[in-house]
């Protein structure tokens, strides 16, 4: 039998959602991982506006890390997104560094927990509906997708996480094998 849905609206809407959805999360990582490299190589020479804005990213889950033969002081530092949406760029990463001795830094690493867990849940379980209840993309690319976000997120946000986003990672998981199961 020919596979009509070939060229139909739906397959097309589900390919593009997926390749964007693929897209616009290794854009992310990329940015995230860059700005990281940048802070790593450019450390001994940074310039008053990067050292005072949220510019370099930070993934570690440690509140002390070194960097390039300087031992970085990390303090959490929980900013508000909404209202004030241009906040959502400065989370997870150091702010305000200063240069506390010739091998100490200190920074601000800026989270808010629910936010995270507000993305997490529209993400995941918004998928989870698509996929299981109106049958969009295919069971491969749908955990192509969910895999590759939350471990984005995890990675990127980690700073950010509390019980409550460990908890929205692992029941999506748990929903998706109950689903699996079910019968």
């Amino acid at each position: 039998m020919v596979n009509t849905m070939k060229n139909s609206p739906k397959q097309k809407i589900e390919k593009f959602s997926f390749y964007t959805s693929l897209l616009l999360v290794t854009l992310l990582a990329t940015y995230n991982f860059s700005n990281y490299i940048y802070l790593y190589l450019n450390i001994d020479n940074l310039n008053a506006d990067s050292l005072k804005s949220c510019s370099f990213m930070m993934f570690t889950p440690n509140l002390i890390s070194n960097i390039a033969n300087y031992e970085i002081s990390s303090i959490l530092k929980d900013i508000y997104v909404i209202p004030e949406f241009q906040n959502i760029r400065c989370l997870g990463k150091i702010s305000n560094i200063t240069y506390t001795d010739s091998s100490t830094i200190t920074g601000y690493i800026f989270t808010n927990s629910k936010f995270i867990n507000l993305l997490l849940t529209l993400y995941n379980f918004g998928l989870i509906f698509l996929h299981y209840f109106k049958d969009f993309l295919s069971t491969k690319k749908f955990l192509i997708v969910i895999v590759q976000f939350n471990v984005v997120i995890f990675i990127s946000y980690f700073n950010s996480f509390n019980i409550s986003s460990f908890n929205l990672l692992i029941m999506t998981f748990v929903i998706i094998y109950l689903f699996k199961y079910e019968n």
